[in-house]
């Protein structure tokens, strides 16, 4: 121990400081990341309502993503619409720079986040079929001139939502894959 009393106090207070030091570069970290995460919401919001004629996807499931690499190589502006904020495809659409909004589709404000309104058309890709169908009369009721591209699992009630609510496309996956499969067959 140093013999000067003024020494002894900085011999004890010295490493308190950096500790201090350290644990409050930590906490900065900590809060910079979480306003990242704040400010890419922001970002995307910003992003989505600068776009018109782009195109609404609303899932992001494997069929989800591989209309989003379609329209990419296509050259259309797409926003992105998910539900699951821990979803795999996420960071790839976001490192592409098509904004991403995380939130249920079924509920106005995320439509209207992703900019409905300008929107030439909405491809609704979930697999959930209810919720495809209520945010599909949502993005018409906020937009009535939107092209609606609805996933649906039965053919059947593809067919009678089509018709009956007058949306452009509504699609069962059997009925799509089945003239690729017969093709391929011969």
């Amino acid at each position: 121990l140093p013999a000067h009393w003024a020494l002894r106090v900085l011999f004890f207070a010295i490493p308190v400081i950096g500790l201090a030091i350290v644990f409050e570069s930590i906490v900065e970290f900590a809060l910079l990341l979480r306003d990242r995460r704040r400010q890419e919401r922001s970002w995307c919001v910003m992003m989505a309502k600068a776009m018109r004629e782009h195109v609404l996807l609303v899932g992001l499931g494997r069929l989800g993503f591989r209309t989003y690499v379609l329209l990419r190589q296509l050259g259309e502006q797409v926003v992105v619409v998910e539900q699951n904020p821990q979803n795999a495809f996420l960071d790839q659409v976001r490192r592409d720079g098509a904004p991403v909004i995380v939130g249920d589709a079924r509920q106005d404000q995320y439509l209207s986040d992703a900019n409905v309104q300008n929107a030439k058309s909405i491809i609704l890709a979930t697999t959930d079929d209810l919720a495809n169908l209520e945010a599909a009369l949502d993005a018409r009721r906020l937009n009535p001139q939107i092209r609606v591209v609805l996933r649906m699992f039965d053919p059947n009630m593809a067919e009678k939502v089509r018709d009956g609510f007058k949306i452009h496309t509504a699609m069962s996956q059997s009925a799509v894959a089945a003239p690729v499969f017969a093709t391929a067959a011969l």
